[in-house]
């Protein structure tokens, strides 16, 4: 929101992440995800 002219929608992909990295990664349980920007890290 603020580089469109039109209304948008945020989209979050949270659960799909979710899922890939339960489904990809043997050893999820013992990773750490580190968000690039501080407005990620919520």
């Amino acid at each position: 929101k603020g580089f469109f002219d039109i209304p948008v929608d945020n989209l979050f992909a949270e659960p799909a992440v979710l899922k890939w990295i339960r489904e990809c990664i043997p050893e999820w349980k013992n990773s750490i995800i580190v968000s690039p920007d501080a407005g990620g890290a919520k």
